[in-house]
């Protein structure tokens, strides 16, 4: 199989406009031997790698996939959710060594992150997993999922509520806004949550607010929502929108990008939370779930797979090892997208089984030029309607491939012509049949117009 990448800079427009050719059908395709190949990066997208696209790609028989050149039997490939930055650093697009290839044993053939490349580390991935002849060796980064941001929350014991009729206990986006990022002095619950009545004195304080110990897309999609506020302070916004634009500093988990009044804690310095970073959306979840008096963000479908948060955003009342002879009382909190609109009973991150970004289209990939970054600069569009149903706070997420797999890695890792062509075959799967199950798993597919960008690509990608 010969591979070829037409598309540079995560199909950020080189192949914009072009339309969509349909893939070979299935009678012509040609089958080649496969093997396992191992990814790494994004913990958000550890629960569709690991237990949909994984084993769904195993299934796959001759002919289904419709490719050019496609497996003569299919493998079970493994993922690991280690996060966006960490598995940059694998590839030499982020961390001390850029430019150069890590040295992870399971060196990964593809990675997950929930940003998209900026140019400068395309450029240092590029020369990272330069061809053994010293040229170059490109990096494209193809969408394959969407995602809500759940907010999560755990009150403080003794402070109880009451849901109001025919409501759910919500969050503003200006309160959540308040309360993570703004220099004003953050509110206590009672300001914070509206939709429910209040009881007991002990709700008369700030919330603990906890924040992801590394770098991370879900942090990055979470703080562009609040720069992209259409009733934020200009003032604000423009410090947000200069924070946030940039991937470095918009996954960064520095204390410096919150401001200090916000007392966001990223370790685990919180009785009850883990002793290590929280590096992970599922120990955020974990470390809210089992500590009274904390709000967190974490990728809805990690929210989910922690088993704590089943009861969705019905308040649920429980104890924990933190408080094992008192209880206090845990949720999603729905958001409102009355920036948006007239609406401000809020959205729940999650309709049916689903993630609730149906409602959200993003910009497309600025042209490759100077200065522009493609895919790194997404912004979420579509949320003007308002709506119970348009939850505001989502995120994309991409897998990155190399162009040369057979030239890449030097001593550190050689590929083989099975795994490079396994990739080409397990990519067309995350855009074609793997999207039908993301909903079952907390996710969303891609939107029609980025899905047709991304199948684009790839068939590119895979070439005869």
């Amino acid at each position: 199989m010969k591979v070829r990448l037409l598309c540079m800079g995560g199909l950020a427009s080189v192949c914009m406009g072009i339309a969509f050719a349909a893939l070979a059908p299935a009678a012509s395709a040609a089958s080649v031997k496969c093997a396992v190949i191992h990814g790494s990066g994004s913990s958000l997208q550890k629960i569709a790698q690991q237990e949909l696209w994984d084993p769904g790609f195993a299934t796959l028989k001759s002919g289904e996939l419709g490719a050019s050149s496609e497996c003569s039997s299919y493998p079970t490939n493994t993922y690991e959710s280690t996060s966006s930055g960490k598995g940059l650093e694998q590839w030499g697009g982020a961390g001390p060594n850029e430019g150069k290839l890590g040295t992870e044993n399971q060196f990964p053939a593809f990675i997950g992150d929930d940003v998209g490349p900026e140019l400068h580390q395309l450029a240092e991935m590029d020369k990272a997993g330069q061809s053994a002849a010293g040229t170059t060796n490109k990096v494209m980064a193809v969408p394959v999922a969407q995602s809500a941001v759940s907010v999560d929350v755990s009150l403080p014991e003794g402070c109880t509520i009451k849901v109001n009729s025919e409501e759910h206990p919500r969050i503003s986006n200006q309160a959540l806004q308040l309360a993570y990022f703004s220099s004003a002095k953050a509110a206590n619950w009672l300001a914070l949550i509206e939709g429910v009545t209040f009881s007991g004195g002990a709700c008369d304080v700030k919330p603990i607010k906890l924040a992801r110990g590394s770098a991370s897309g879900t942090t990055c999609g979470f703080k562009r929502f609040f720069a992209n506020l259409a009733k934020e302070p200009s003032v604000e916004k423009t410090a947000w929108q200069e924070a946030t634009e940039n991937v470095t500093d918009c996954t960064s988990q520095e204390k410096a990008h919150y401001p200090s009044e916000s007392e966001v804690v990223e370790e685990g310095s919180v009785e009850g939370a883990t002793a290590k970073l929280l590096e992970k959306g599922s120990q955020l979840v974990s470390a809210t779930f089992e500590t009274p008096n904390m709000i967190s963000y974490a990728d809805l479908a990690d929210a989910i797979a922690t088993g704590k948060f089943l009861h969705k955003t019905e308040p649920l009342e429980h104890t924990s090892k933190v408080l094992p002879n008192g209880k206090f009382t845990s949720f999603f909190v729905e958001v409102g997208n009355e920036a948006y609109g007239t609406n401000k009973k809020g959205a729940s991150p999650q309709k049916l089984e689903e993630s609730n970004c149906g409602g959200v289209e993003y910009d497309a990939p600025a042209a490759v030029e100077p200065n522009q970054a493609g895919w790194s600069r997404a912004v979420e569009l579509g949320l003007e309607n308002g709506g119970t149903t348009n939850y505001p706070i989502c995120t994309l997420t991409f897998d990155y491939a190399w162009n040369k797999y057979s030239s890449v890695g030097g001593s550190v890792k050689k590929y083989s012509s099975e795994e490079e062509a396994t990739l080409a075959n397990y990519l067309l799967y995350e855009v074609t049949l793997g999207q039908s199950g993301l909903a079952a798993k907390h996710y969303r597919g891609l939107t029609e117009s980025l899905l047709a960008e991304a199948k684009l690509g790839v068939e590119r990608y895979i070439g005869e």
